[in-house]
């Protein structure tokens, strides 16, 4: 059994070295929150009171982004 949980930090620390903190995912990860805060102010979504909300607002509530047509991405493409 202690080996077995010895396996698993390991493991999990080798996931942080070469996955979660690489170099490049780290860059694709402020790209992303760039995209996002850009969005922030040009993007509405309908709100369960039915008045638009930003971004920030509407991710704050699962209801909001969970509505067809809020793919985010998409929209943001089809923007610029």
């Amino acid at each position: 059994m202690a080996l077995e949980i010895n396996e698993i930090y390991t493991v999990r620390s080798k996931l942080h070295r070469q996955v979660y903190q690489h170099r490049i995912a780290n860059v694709a990860e402020a790209m992303i929150t760039d995209l996002l805060e850009a969005a922030n102010h040009k993007f509405r979504f309908k709100g369960p009171d039915g008045k638009p909300q930003s971004l920030v607002a509407a991710c704050r509530k699962v209801c909001v982004c969970d509505q067809p047509g809020a793919m985010l991405l998409t929209r943001i493409h089809c923007y610029c």
